[in-house]
């Protein structure tokens, strides 16, 4: 068997393909850092001026293959201790979304469940969350997350066996455009909830 069939010395070829990747990947970092500028604005006035959680640089991570698809995640705002953390996330899953989540973890998580029980039907029923065995499985489909206030769904339930949640807003890359502003609205919603 050969190493290189037609289709991959195609791509390896493909001058244009790879120019259009760095491209793509720049537009998608630009976008990310508008949102965490937006998110910024949309917080300010919920927290005190001198707030660490809004102080705290936006982080962004990148990498090649998150079950073969390549991804970008910018945190903010974030707050990581060695007995949890808090952090909005805005994931670019190449193949499949953008999504803004709200995950926390640990301690912080402990810290901050009782609020979101209480809270839950703020919500929005569009949302999706997770609190599977699974923390770190980032793709909002049916095994991994569900969605928020839907009757076949026991939000309390999971909370109370989970040791994380995370709470997702997924935006198709069609609505890139408003991506800025629906990650700050869906930043207020969300931390309104936390206060």
């Amino acid at each position: 068997m050969p190493y290189f069939d037609e289709r991959t010395l195609q791509l390896l070829n493909n001058k244009q393909f790879y120019n259009d990747l760095i491209i793509a990947e720049s537009r998608v970092q630009a976008l990310l850092e508008a949102c965490s500028v937006e998110i910024k604005a949309a917080l300010s006035p919920l927290f005190p001026e001198d707030s660490p959680l809004l102080k705290s640089a936006a982080k962004t991570t990148r990498g090649n293959n998150f079950l073969g698809y390549p991804w970008t995640i910018i945190d903010f705002p974030r707050k990581f201790e060695s007995e949890g953390f808090l952090a909005l996330r805005i994931l670019c899953l190449r193949g499949h979304c953008f999504s803004v989540t709200l995950h926390l973890s640990g301690e912080i998580f402990k810290q901050y469940s009782e609020r979101i029980l209480a809270r839950k039907n703020d919500i929005p029923s569009n949302y999706y969350f997770s609190a599977n065995s699974d923390e770190w499985m980032h793709i909002i489909d049916e095994k991994n997350y569900w969605q928020m206030n839907h009757p076949d769904n026991d939000f309390s339930k999971e909370l109370e066996k989970s040791s994380y949640l995370k709470i997702a807003h997924k935006i198709p890359f069609e609505e890139a455009e408003s991506l800025p502003q629906q990650a700050a609205n869906t930043a207020r919603t969300l931390f309104e909830i936390l206060m």
